[in-house]
């Protein structure tokens, strides 16, 4: 086999099979400046925002199971939880404001679960919407110093758009009334948002949808994603890393296909979009670390 040597101006040198196995590749020996620091007890603070009830939109039948269900894994996963329910647009952006005003020197991190209805680069309050960029914002490092270089994760259950991916269950978001009535289905949507990049490190936005797309919650059981982030988080957080886990809750929403009893919202699927400005890895268990011997 010929490659092109970069150092012999574009001529070509050979590289034979016996070559290719006399050094094999040998990934680094990771070490713990890899790794976020996550000894506190708690890890840090969580706060749920559970928006239900909407003034002149359909309200969000299974979020408080999703809420309820997050609430227990952070617990578990050793954060300090506090909730919120049906707050208005103006309301939220209080309440982040008051969390990230706060000292939080003594955390590793910062855990945020908003669910409501959304649009793109939106959410809402019980009343109108918020931009989901200026939320993020409060938490950037020349906002909320106590929280720098630590990591802040945020989990969105919201629709993304009006589209729906082929091959679904409940979705969550504003219903384009002439194109899609909910109300009694299995499934619903919560509508969009708008994917944002802050422009410092150390977040992750894990979205429940990609951009454009409706994302699927069942009026009953709850959202496709948050319950998959509850069942794959509760299973393997004594083992795997955040990224990893999230891998796998990808994997677990895109085999769900909608049931309902309109037929315009079967079939209907659904994958999650991550947004990682991480710089290193999370694990929420120091067994895991353990388990996986990633110090060298």
């Amino acid at each position: 086999m010929e490659i092109v040597d970069p150092e012999s101006g574009g001529g070509a040198i050979s590289l034979d099979d016996d070559d290719l196995h006399s050094a094999p590749i040998r990934g680094p020996i990771l070490s713990e400046q890899y790794l976020y620091k996550m000894g506190n007890k708690p890890h840090g603070y969580a706060l749920i925002i559970n928006n239900r009830k909407f003034i002149g939109m359909p309200e969000r039948k299974g979020s408080d199971k999703d809420a309820e269900g997050m609430q227990t894994l952070l617990v578990k996963l050793g954060y300090k939880v506090a909730m919120g329910n049906d707050l208005s647009a103006a309301q939220m952006k209080d309440v982040l404001q008051r969390w990230a005003a706060r000292d939080h020197s003594t955390c590793d991190s910062f855990v945020c679960v908003l669910l409501s209805h959304g649009e793109q680069g939106k959410i809402f309050g019980t009343d109108t919407d918020v931009d989901i960029e200026e939320l993020l914002g409060l938490f950037r490092g020349n906002r909320c110093a106590s929280l720098a270089g630590k990591p802040k994760l945020f989990f969105i259950q919201a629709c993304r758009g009006t589209n729906f991916d082929e091959a679904v269950d409940h979705v969550d978001g504003v219903p384009n009334e002439s194109a899609l009535n909910t109300e009694g289905y299995e499934d619903e949507v919560d509508a969009k948002t708008r994917q944002t990049l802050p422009s410092e490190a150390d977040f992750l936005i894990a979205y429940s949808v990609v951009p454009g797309y409706y994302s699927w919650r069942n009026s009953t059981n709850g959202s496709w994603f948050m319950q998959a982030v509850i069942d794959i988080f509760t299973k393997y957080y004594k083992q795997l890393d955040l990224i990893t886990m999230l891998t796998i809750v990808n994997n677990s929403v895109a085999t769900v296909e909608s049931s309902t009893s309109d037929p315009r919202f079967n079939n209907k699927k659904q994958i999650p979009s991550c947004v990682n400005m991480l710089r290193k890895l999370v694990y929420f268990n120091s067994e895991a670390v353990k388990n996986h011997g990633i110090f060298g």
